[in-house]
This record gives structure tokens, sequence and C-alpha cells, in this order.
């Protein structure tokens, strides 16, 4: 059992609980609705889509498992023994076999998506590529300024955008069908750019939350980041800027969208969003251990939720075509 629970924190369950979760109401609430506002039926069936879902997820415990690989060393100074899995309950060759096996894995489910979506190997490419850079190169990322950070924030992106991406080749194909739709497509293309935008500085925000509180062992081994860049204050000031930039994104969503459902988008937005924010921030001016970041890095994993949620209200936007 002690080995399941480990195995299980290693692969970050909770994290790949959300990006399922996250995929499938990119799925339900832009997708599905806009296809059935126009009585058209997906290219995709859902019983194929939960192949590209599984392969994602498995992709992403690879990648997981492949950096607390590489990675034993510095948690050893950051983690004081806590939390720590690879070289203690999974001896370290068995989690290099392991993050082989996900990353084969997910090589094999993006192969049979492409094969029952008719697809010419599109996904299959993709997750390759993937698994190289987490193998090969995320190393590498270390080295660059942000690079790291930049990397895993793109992650969501690709989740915002992939699916869509697919749908919108897969269904345009037929005699470019979707360019007949004009402004409802610019809607939507609208929503995902706001939730792309949204989930990339979420993410980003999260990861510099997430070096202050490795700052010790990163320094000691040349990682590059901005706590190791710069002073404590100085990158504290980078994610108020940052979070101040977030807000008023959110705000600016609210304002262009607020006829179509005033209620929930002034109210359900502003306690999902807004709130924790703002309670965020506080918090940040108040931080100084490495606990203290830890919990903010936590309170931004659930804000990340709370910013999916928010799609049950593009469903309505979608429904209404309000376009400014």
């Amino acid at each position: 059992m002690n080995k399941i629970t480990s195995f299980l924190k290693l692969i970050r369950y909770k994290n790949l609980l959300v990006y399922a979760i996250c995929l499938l109401l990119i799925r339900i609430n832009v997708i599905d609705i806009f296809y059935a506002k126009y009585g058209i039926v997906s290219s995709i069936p859902m019983s194929v889509y939960i192949l590209f879902v599984i392969a994602f997820i498995l992709a992403m415990a690879g990648g997981y498992i492949m950096n607390d690989y590489n990675d034993q060393q510095i948690d050893d100074i950051n983690r004081l023994d806590k939390n720590i899995y690879v070289g203690r309950t999974i001896q370290p060759q068995s989690a290099k076999i392991l993050a082989y096996s996900m990353s084969i894995a997910s090589v094999i489910f993006a192969f049979v998506f492409d094969r029952m979506a008719h697809f010419f190997a599109s996904t299959t490419i993709f997750f390759l590529i993937f698994a190289f850079i987490i193998d090969k190169s995320y190393n590498k990322l270390k080295n660059i300024f942000i690079g790291k950070n930049i990397f895993i924030a793109i992650i969501p992106v690709l989740l915002v955008f992939i699916p869509i991406l697919l749908e919108y080749i897969k269904i345009n194909a037929n005699d470019g069908m979707l360019n007949t739709f004009g402004n409802d497509i610019a809607l939507t293309r609208n929503i995902v750019l706001w939730f792309a935008i949204l989930l990339f500085l979420i993410s980003f925000i999260r990861e510099i939350v997430k070096d202050m509180q490795d700052a010790k062992g990163d320094k000691q081994f040349g990682v590059k980041t901005i706590i190791t860049k710069y002073d404590e204050k100085k990158t504290k000031h980078i994610i108020y800027i940052l979070t101040f930039t977030l807000i008023a994104l959110v705000l600016t969503f609210q304002i262009i969208y607020l006829r179509v459902n005033p209620l929930a988008l002034l109210v359900g937005v502003t306690i999902l969003v807004h709130i924790p924010l703002i309670y965020f921030l506080v918090e940040l001016k108040k931080a100084s251990i490495v606990q203290d970041y830890g919990f903010l890095s936590d309170l931004l994993s659930m804000l990340f939720i709370s910013i999916l949620f928010v799609t049950f209200f593009a469903r309505t936007i979608i429904i209404c075509g309000s376009l400014i």
C-alpha cells in the first residue's frame, strides 16, 4: 500500500485529474455546445476522444516521474526528506522504467486515436516530441532563464488548443463547413484564447512560486529561475504584476460578456476567481518560509480548477452568440 501511495503521489495524481477534467470540460462546454447550436455531430466521438485524454495523462505522468528521477539531488535539499519517493519507496531504476513505459504507452494511445479519428499520425508525432523533450531536453531547459517555467506553463494552453484544433481540422475538411459560421467561429475563438491566456498565467505564476519554495536547491545546482537571479522582494513584485494582469484580464472578460448572464459573470466569476486571487496576494505579501510558498502553490492549483469551471459560463456565451 505504501508503494501504491508513493506511486500516486509521484505521478501527481491530483494534477493529472485536473488535466483530465480540463480536457473533458473543454470538450463538453465549448466543442459540443458549439456543435449542438448548429445540429452538428462531433467528428471525433467521445469514446475516441477519451483515448486522447488517456494519452495526455500518461505523457504527463511519465514526465513527472522523469523530472523527479533527474532532480533527486535537488529534492534532497529542497524537500528535507519530505515528499521524496524516487530513491526511497521507489528505486531510481524502477522510476526510470516507469517513466519510459508511460511515455511509450502515451504514444501507443495517441497512435490508436489517430487511426480511429482518421488523422495522419498528427497526435502520435506530438507525443513523440513531448517524450523526447522530457527525456533529452528538460534538463537543458533548466539552464535557460525561465525556460522550465514557460515549458510547464504552456501545457495548459495545449490542453485548450489541441482538442479544438483537432476538431476544427477534422470537420472543416468537409468543404470548409466551419467557414460558413462567421461570427460564431470568431466568438468561440475569442473564448478559447481567453481561457488559454488565463490558464497560462496561472500556471506560470504557480511555477514561480514553486521556484521560491525550491530556491535553496536550485541555487546550489545552478537552475536559472527568477528567484535565483533576483532576490525574494523583486520576485514577489514580478508575481504581483502578473497577478494584477490576470485580474484585469478576467475583469475584462466579465465586462465584455456581462449582458449574456450578469448574475453568473458578476457573482460566479468573482467568487471563483477574484476572491481567491486577492487572498493569494494577501498571503504572498506575508510569505517568508518554504511552507508559506508551498501553501500558495496549492492555492494556485485550486484556482486553476476554478478557472476550468468558468467554462460553464462559456456555454451560455456561445449559445447566445454575444460577440464584441
